[in-house]
């Protein structure tokens, strides 16, 4: 397997790197499991755009607030 090479390969010189390629990369291949109509979806951050737009309308603080009056 290239994955295997690549991490033996970058073993001696760069440790670190092998084990993050090792621990990383089937991870993030993992999408390639899913449907390919899915995968569109996963690829766009449209969805987490329009999220958060929506989170920021609804948590706006008010600038102005009505001043009390005082009950007689």
């Amino acid at each position: 397997m290239l994955l295997a090479r690549t991490v033996q390969k970058y073993t001696k010189t760069a440790s670190k790197l092998a084990t993050w390629r090792e621990m990383v990369i089937p991870e993030g291949l993992t999408v390639f499991a899913t449907p390919p109509a899915h995968r569109q979806r996963l690829r766009t951050v449209n969805g987490l755009e329009r999220l958060n737009q929506e989170i920021r309308q609804r948590t706006h603080v008010v600038g102005v607030f009505p001043s009390k009056l005082p009950t007689r």
